[in-house]
């Protein structure tokens, strides 16, 4: 069992993919840290996990604060000791025409989608020594193909999956890597918004947390629960194959 024993942190735990996660890993004896900003979420989940295998702990954060990013990983180590696994799931998506967004909006899409992620990866490293670990971003369908009024959404998504792609030809064996793909799961993650649509094709959080720990047992750098949407890019992923020989011939020589 991979996750028996394992020290987990999952961030933008109360709801969604996130929640479904913890839900998943409820299943196992683990330890599980789930974070988030919306600490009546957290409560509640606690509430609903009270008598599993897992050992459930919550952390209050707000990753568009980037002082409080920068606290991710070691307030996660100083509640768990260690961190095997890194689900780096929190995201914000705001519906509306870029002109429409002030900084604000447009600052806290970056900072949550992409600032966050990254360091929290960046922070991992410092602290991981010798100790191996697999860290597992939510990135988006749009990573790989945009849609009207969601400009900041899609390029924060997309500029994740250009760092995961060089991030991997960079010399870093103890670090397991995988990002996802889901389209839009049919939670409250487009309310609030008016007139925002959700997406086809969609999908629930449960079946897309599934697809995640299946992906991580088998340790695969990318996943796509919708085989739908795996089919609607084929092109584009035959593209990225072909330009492996390129990427390969710049990778840096290991000493």
């Amino acid at each position: 069992m991979p996750f028996q024993q394992q020290h987990i942190v999952i961030t933008g735990a109360a709801s969604g993919i996130g929640k479904a996660l913890v839900l998943e890993l409820a299943k196992y004896s683990c330890q599980v840290l789930a974070i988030d900003k919306d600490v009546a979420g957290l409560k509640q989940l606690l509430e609903e996990l009270d008598n599993t295998k897992m050992q459930l702990q919550i952390l209050e954060l707000d990753l568009a604060n980037l002082s409080q990013i920068q606290q991710l990983v070691p307030m996660a180590l100083d509640k768990l000791g260690r961190i095997d696994l890194f689900f780096a799931n929190a995201g914000i998506a705001m519906y509306g025409r870029f002109g429409s967004q002030d900084f604000k909006a447009r600052q806290s899409q970056l900072m949550v989608n992409l600032v966050a992620p990254i360091e929290g990866l960046y922070q991992m490293l410092q602290v991981a020594k010798d100790n191996n670990f697999s860290y597992i971003i939510t990135a988006s369908a749009m990573s790989k193909t945009g849609m009207p009024n969601y400009a900041m959404y899609a390029a924060s998504k997309a500029a994740l999956d250009r760092f995961a792609e060089c991030f991997r030809f960079e010399n870093n064996p103890g670090c397991h890597l995988m990002l996802v793909y889901p389209i839009a799961t049919k939670t409250d993650f487009f309310n609030g918004h008016e007139n925002a649509p959700i997406p086809w094709p969609s999908q629930t959080p449960q079946k897309v947390a599934q697809a995640i720990l299946k992906a991580v047992e088998k340790r695969k750098t990318a996943v796509y629960p919708s085989f739908l949407f795996q089919c609607m890019i084929s092109l584009q992923l035959i593209n990225k194959w072909l330009m492996y020989p390129y990427q390969i011939w710049h990778k840096p020589k290991t000493s």
